[in-house]
């Protein structure tokens, strides 16, 4: 589903449906540093390499037997977007390109880091 959801927000942001400033504020880069463990959230020495490349002129129609979750089922199934996913590395590591899986699951559990209170 989050590819799905970050290819609907470029296919808004493209059309006008939405600003620029709307996503990034949507996207903050503040986010990670509130929630994340410190190697994750930027891109800088010693931290985790976690991408998403997007191109944003690629248009597709999305088809449920191309969904890639345990669920197969999806609210945008049907629907025409622009701006499709082409590669996502996951520290370091490619784990997804051109539609296809190509890394065995890597995912590890990230808890959110809480403030001191």
């Amino acid at each position: 589903m989050a590819l799905n959801s970050l290819t609907t927000l470029a296919a808004d942001l493209l059309s006008g449906k939405i600003r620029v400033v709307d996503l990034t504020q949507t996207l903050s880069p503040e986010f990670p540093q509130i929630a994340l463990p410190p190697e994750k959230g930027a891109l800088k020495a010693g931290n985790d390499a976690d991408l998403v490349l997007v191109d944003l002129e690629k248009s597709f129609e999305v088809k449920r037997e191309d969904l890639l979750d345990r669920h197969r089922q999806s609210p945008y199934v049907g629907r025409a977007l622009k701006g499709k996913i082409i590669r996502t590395v996951l520290r370091g590591q490619t784990i997804f390109k051109d539609g296809t899986i190509t890394a065995k699951p890597a995912g590890r559990l990230v808890k959110p880091v809480l403030a001191a209170e």
